[in-house]
């Protein structure tokens, strides 16, 4: 029994990864576990990107040619954020490496792609307000409802809803209500751990590329993406971003964008550091203001 393999070949059925792909994960997602594994690739000199690709291929038993184009930027291992690549390495390990973020996938035994989720995505809380209470919003809420409906119904790819405003304006709950509304099923994309401390930008990015797939074909679904402050590039006339920054592959994010399989609703706080180039890419901008007072 290799809960591991089990695991590659769950994301292999969903994510149509080819079987050269999947022997490549699998040695990742174990050397992620297993720490004598780990040693040798650590422990194994490379001096390129190139001589670790021949390595791997020896290793998995697949023609080179085959593990190359698994590591190509557009294919699901690179596109999706599973692997990571260094193109001046010190060894095998630091070469070619699996993600951070999609260890808990492999970590321990999952029943379905469903329970492997649960990592990373849940059913978001019901709300107990309702659509009386955003009367400031009535024309903006029956927009959304229509627009939605029809989305869902169409089954439209790259739709993406931003709404943003101050803290403790009603963002969230505007969002529930509005998925509760048309009869869709909200999900949200983890921001926090268990223990309260916050999850990397990138990670969360990674986390709501996999929930598109693992939803694609679940019925009027919806995606909620909180807490996005960060996941963005800076404007450029706000200055340079830091080295290392989540956002730095312009074309990732634009495809991510453009290419989602389920709708996808971002809150943010505000909007004033997204560069305009990605804010024009949004299917529906909504400010949530202050309600005014009865």
């Amino acid at each position: 029994c290799d809960p591991v393999m089990e695991n590659v070949q769950m994301l292999q059925h969903l994510l149509g990864f080819s079987d050269c792909e999947a022997k490549l994960l699998h040695i990742l997602a174990v050397a992620s576990q297993n720490t004598a594994v780990r040693a040798i690739l650590e422990h194994t000199n490379v001096k390129n990107a190139t001589d670790a690709v021949s390595i791997f291929a020896f290793l998995i038993g697949e023609d080179e040619l085959l593990v190359r184009a698994a590591l190509k930027e557009n294919g699901p291992l690179k596109e999706l954020r599973f692997v990571t690549m260094d193109a001046f390495p010190g060894s095998l390990h630091e070469a070619i490496h699996l993600q951070e973020w999609c260890a808990p996938c492999f970590s321990e035994p999952h029943a379905s792609v469903a329970d492997m989720a649960r990592n990373f995505l849940e059913p978001a809380h019901e709300s107990s307000l309702g659509e009386r209470d955003f009367p400031h919003l009535k024309e903006d809420f029956d927009a959304l409802t229509r627009y939605l409906a029809g989305v869902l119904k169409a089954k439209s790819k790259g739709v993406n809803i931003l709404i943003y405003g101050r803290p403790g304006t009603g963002k969230t709950e505007f969002s529930k209500v509005l998925a509760d509304s048309i009869g869709a099923r909200l999900y949200e994309v983890a921001n926090r751990f268990e223990n309260g401390e916050p999850i990397a930008s990138d990670h969360r990015l990674s986390y709501l590329k996999l929930s598109e797939r693992v939803l694609a074909n679940r019925q009027r679904a919806l995606i909620l993406f909180d807490e996005i402050e960060d996941v963005f590039p800076v404007s450029r006339e706000l200055g340079y971003l830091p080295k290392g920054h989540v956002a730095s592959s312009k074309a990732w994010m634009n495809r991510t964008l453009e290419t989602n399989q389920v709708p996808v609703i971002w809150v943010s706080n505000r909007v004033d550091q997204i560069d305009p180039a990605y804010l024009r890419r949004f299917s529906y901008h909504l400010e949530v203001r202050t309600p005014p007072a009865h």
